[in-house]
């Protein structure tokens, strides 16, 4: 069985947080800003925790009844499963990927943009992006207050981050620059 992205993070999160059950399981995925490590959305959350428990890599806890879905029936990861986590972890295609932001994407078509929409796409992305810096800086003020042992991956996961953002940021004006020079003309 290959494990998906989903699935690693279902996994992950309850090997290194204790069982839980779905609901609960979302809420601290939220908690943990899901969407700003990993693109995975909550059907998927559940389509795996079913998935897996069919697997038997997932193993209920407590009390299961016919009419409790994965939202609530609490789950701990079987032992089964810890020898597939490693393996999944162990490809290069983790360190291989180069998927584009959509904003590379539009970048790399926006020379068929009008120039207004170049400037305000410019000026709409440097806004995004200071505002996840801000943000970023704020999670990692709330992050070194935290008595909390497993922080030090997140810390230095959000200065990458950080860093990132603030690489982009400094080239949008050469990139505005560059795509109005080379604008399309279009009648």
């Amino acid at each position: 069985m290959k494990l998906t992205t989903a699935d690693l993070v279902v996994l992950s999160v309850l090997a290194y947080e204790r069982p839980m059950h779905g609901y609960e399981l979302m809420k601290t995925l939220q908690q943990r800003h899901l969407q700003n490590w990993a693109r995975v959305s909550k059907p998927q959350v559940y389509y795996s925790i079913r998935k897996l428990a069919k697997a038997e890599l997932l193993e209920a806890v407590g009390e299961c009844g016919p009419s409790l879905g994965p939202e609530k029936i609490t789950y701990k990861v079987s032992d089964r499963a810890f020898p597939l986590i490693a393996n999944r972890l162990a490809e290069k295609s983790w360190t291989q990927d180069r998927s584009p932001s959509p904003f590379t994407t539009w970048s790399a078509l926006a020379l068929f943009a009008s120039p207004d929409a170049v400037r305000i796409q410019i000026s709409e992305r440097a806004l995004f992006l200071k505002n996840e810096i801000e943000n970023s800086e704020q999670t990692l003020a709330e992050l070194r207050k935290s008595e909390r042992g497993d922080v030090k991956l997140a810390i230095v996961l959000i200065q990458m981050s950080i860093q990132s953002f603030l690489a982009e940021l400094s080239m949008l004006s050469e990139l505005e620059e560059v795509l109005l020079a080379n604008l399309v003309q279009h009648d």
